[in-house]
């Protein structure tokens, strides 16, 4: 694998997935890169930070050029989708596509890299895979799994819940642990619809 390919596959596929013009995505690549995976030692806080804000301005861009002239693609989808009568906002399409093209691009990325280390570390492994023994989609969700990148996620709930016997209100910040659940998954393969 080249060294730039984990970086240019999922990139490009997102970006012909929300119809982003070719000759914008070198800039695209550029400020996720700055953002999350900086080939530069010497970038900082600030450089990530200004290429985080520079892709929502590309994004809110893209967003109003949509508004005015749409496609079939996701962001002219929502440009025009209305919810109770009105438009959706343009930060949330705006925060949208800022999430997807960090998070698919990272998560996609490192997947990538972690799938070829794994199968590097474990040969075997490699071989099942290869004579058909297990399914592509399984060994894909099990790279998913096992090379996430993020550590923890979460939610704000918007109702009165009941989890465990633990009463849930309104605006409580649910944090969910994926390693946590990797390692329940293993023991108590009862709660995977739970989790």
């Amino acid at each position: 694998m080249k060294p730039d390919s984990a970086s240019l596959i999922p990139l490009e596929t997102i970006c012909d997935l929300l119809n982003v013009p070719i000759g914008d995505r070198q800039n695209i690549l550029r400020l996720t890169k700055s953002a999350l995976m900086s080939d530069e030692s010497d970038e900082d806080e600030i450089d990530d930070r200004t290429a985080r804000n520079e892709i929502m301005m590309y994004f809110a861009d893209l967003v109003a050029e949509r508004r005015k002239t749409p496609g079939s693609d996701p962001i002219s989808l929502m440009a025009g989708a209305k919810f109770n009568g009105r438009y959706m906002p343009d930060e949330d399409i705006i925060l949208n596509c800022y999430s997807l093209i960090l998070g698919g691009n990272q998560t996609t990325r490192l997947t990538m890299i972690g799938a070829v280390h794994a199968f590097r570390q474990n040969p075997a492994q490699w071989r099942v895979l290869k004579e058909g023994q297990v399914t592509l989609e399984s060994a894909c969700d099990e790279a998913l799994r096992w090379t996430t990148p993020a550590m923890h996620f979460g939610r704000i709930a918007l109702t009165s819940a009941e989890l465990s016997d633990q009463s849930i209100a309104p605006g409580t910040w649910l944090p969910y642990g994926f390693l946590l659940a990797t390692v329940m998954r293993r023991h108590s393969p009862s709660l995977t619809g739970s989790i």
